[in-house]
């Protein structure tokens, strides 16, 4: 599954990438989610927020690390910019 990094308000989101459509004009993406009865513009954060040169990032391959020793799940994931630029979080 490819996944799209998005922002709300702020806060990164990972979407579909089957249910994004970017429109380049207004350098915005379109989310489409009818099984959740979701449909919202999304638009690129400003440069204060954390993670902002990730906006749009598409990420296709993904690991989850998970212990029974550790109280949290780590999850790595590896994809391209919008530019072609590779990526990891």
């Amino acid at each position: 599954m490819e996944l799209i990094l998005l922002f709300e308000q702020g806060v990164p989101v990972l979407y579909p990438a089957n249910v994004c459509s970017y429109d380049k004009s207004e350098n915005s993406y379109k989310v489409d989610y009818p099984t959740l009865d979701l449909s919202m513009n999304v638009t690129p954060p400003g440069d204060n927020v954390p993670l902002h040169r990730l906006y749009g990032s598409t990420f296709t391959r993904y690991c989850i690390i998970s212990s029974t020793s550790l109280p949290v799940c780590i999850y790595c994931l590896y994809g391209m910019t919008r530019g072609g630029g590779r990526r990891y979080l």
